[in-house]
């Protein structure tokens, strides 16, 4: 996915803390094979939270700390990373954006400065292993 498609829904759910509904809605969750999968911390707060298809994570799935704050937030395909995951900080908001392929880093990554300058950059090339 690109940057200009993900940073809309990214910020559209905020930089803040797990809603106390969701938190409440939170169970024990199994990995269902299809459907909502949500995972929580021992305080009743939402730890992650996705889509499963066929027993593997599938859309965007989003991370959360124990207090509640966003912590990452990016897609799976077929259960393995893909495209671009934003990694935040709590008081500084994005932090990084790295980039996956089939669950490898793969492309750029880009770290940022609290004021937002761009800060770290990077790229990845995959050989077939590490």
């Amino acid at each position: 996915m690109r940057l200009t498609m993900l940073l809309p829904l990214l910020f559209a759910f905020g930089l803040g803390t797990s809603s106390t509904a969701e938190a409440a809605k939170c169970v024990a969750a199994k990995a269902s094979d299809n459907g909502l999968f949500r995972k929580c911390w021992k305080n009743g707060k939402v730890r992650r939270e996705g889509q499963m298809k066929n027993g593997k994570e599938t859309g965007v799935w989003t991370y959360y700390k124990k207090n509640g704050v966003k912590r990452m937030q990016g897609a799976f395909v077929n259960g393995k990373h893909d495209g671009e995951w934003f990694i935040l900080d709590d008081k500084k908001g994005l932090t990084l954006i790295k980039n996956y392929k089939n669950g490898v880093p793969h492309g750029q990554e880009a770290g940022y400065y609290s004021y937002g300058k761009k800060g770290l950059k990077d790229k990845y090339a995959y050989a077939g292993h590490w």
